[in-house]
């Protein structure tokens, strides 16, 4: 497998996901880290670096970024164009993200637990090693 970039501003999923990550097949390859922030002045040049994008929206987001949603749909459809992009919700899916939906390869609701999470995990990673 190759190299795995998660996008997220939440430590503890962060943590989670790579532990899962690391637990699940993927111990010696890169797995990277960037704020959600530090996406967008990203150019989708970084995304072809990486196998897949894993995009956490976690419950402050729409908080945070709610009026950059439409420039986040331009930077996940250029990600898109160049890697496999997973969103992966912290609570349940909201339509305010539909734009984003054509672009990603699969979403993922409540990870919040990390029981929840390590299955995601392995869900992508299958996804991903094409078993």
């Amino acid at each position: 497998m190759e190299d795995i970039l998660i996008v997220t501003d939440n430590s503890l999923a962060h943590y989670t996901i790579e532990a899962a990550l690391r637990n699940v097949h993927h111990p010696a390859g890169l797995i990277a880290l960037l704020g959600v922030l530090a996406m967008f002045g990203a150019a989708s040049y970084l995304a072809r670096q990486y196998q897949f994008v894993l995009l956490v929206v976690d419950a402050d987001f729409r908080k945070h970024y709610g009026s950059a949603l439409t420039e986040m749909s331009a930077i996940i459809k250029n990600y898109s164009g160049h890697t496999s992009l997973y969103l992966l919700f912290e609570d349940d899916y909201d339509a305010s993200f539909s734009s984003w939906l054509p672009h990603s390869k699969r979403i993922f609701q409540k990870i919040a637990n990390q029981d929840k999470l390590e299955k995601v995990v392995q869900e992508i990673i299958r996804l991903e090693s094409g078993t």
